[in-house]
């Protein structure tokens, strides 16, 4: 027997995030449930990988900034946390001090983690499409790259290809296999 889930409200969901016992937890909300990140070292690892190259990217060509999970985004009312995210400067010229940034990155970057359910992955995918927003997910047991964008089939990369940054990061390019520790 499969036990139920429970809906709130996105105001709930607020109530319920600020909490003080809820303050170091990082929570989403995604299609009305709550989702709790479970940190993962490896994906951590990862992600720290691609913030030094798509960060120094980013600030050598002033294009706008990067966050990392504890930046997190208002998606209609979903609350998104992605592993990394680009906010160019025609989106938003400066970082947001809102808890919920309420302008959409043009990248979000997520890392499948062991404990992510696929539901809440392919969930997440699809709130960044309908949001306009380009996914690029990456799966740390094959080593690939799979570039997610609105109206457009997935494509995915393995460990000896390069990922462009298209029209918002111009001339950036990441390796698949420099991201991956060993």
């Amino acid at each position: 027997m499969v036990a139920a889930t429970q809906r709130i409200t996105v105001e709930e969901f607020e109530r319920l995030a600020s909490r003080p016992a809820n303050v170091d937890r990082r929570l989403e909300f995604i299609a009305g449930e709550v989702v709790e990140l479970v940190p993962h070292q490896y994906c951590s690892q990862i992600a720290g990988r691609i913030i030094v190259r798509l960060g120094a990217f980013v600030e050598q060509h002033n294009l706008g900034y990067y966050s990392v999970p504890d930046g997190g985004f208002k998606i209609g009312d979903n609350r998104v946390m992605p592993d990394v995210a680009f906010v160019s400067n025609t989106r938003q010229t400066t970082p947001s001090h809102e808890t919920w940034a309420s302008v959409v990155p043009d990248l979000a970057i997520e890392i499948i983690s062991p404990s992510d359910r696929v539901k809440d992955v392919t969930n997440k995918i699809a709130i960044y499409l309908a949001a306009g927003v380009t996914v690029w997910l990456i799966d740390p047991e094959d080593h690939t790259l799979t570039i997610h964008k609105s109206g457009e089939a997935p494509q995915t990369w393995g460990p000896d290809d390069g990922v462009h940054g298209e029209d918002q990061l111009a001339g950036f390019t990441l390796v698949i296999k420099d991201i991956f520790p060993e």
